[in-house]
């Protein structure tokens, strides 16, 4: 994968600004690959993204959980229990490795799921 959208949809309460953003976005930005990060410690809205995401012609866009991570984590790392097991934040201190040690992503934007990106 080469050019590549990231973002983290957390909550429940994060989608109406989600759903604004993506149904606003320019169809060359729909043409890019894109990859939603789910922390499922903080609810589980990957059937609500999927959906946004499949009605927004974005259908092609990866979604990752929190859990999917960590899961590959494991398989690298001694650290099993801590701040990754307990820390709500923890999919933000790994995302970035995931992306590029797991998905092999070359040139990534990451951005929150508010921001707008125009042509």
């Amino acid at each position: 994968m080469s050019h590549t959208i990231s973002m983290v949809v957390s909550r429940e309460s994060n989608l109406k600004f989600f759903e604004k953003t993506i149904r606003n976005y320019h169809d060359s930005v729909k043409s890019i690959n894109g990859i939603i990060f789910i922390d499922l410690s903080l609810g589980d809205i990957v059937n609500d993204v999927d959906k946004l995401l499949k009605e927004n012609g974005l259908g092609h866009w990866n979604i990752v959980t929190s859990e999917q991570v960590l899961e590959e984590w494991y398989k690298v790392s001694d650290c099993k229990d801590g701040v990754l097991t307990n820390y709500k934040g923890r999919l933000l201190l790994l995302m970035d490795w995931y992306l590029m040690k797991i998905m092999r992503v070359d040139k990534v934007l990451v951005v929150e799921e508010d921001v707008l990106i125009l042509d």
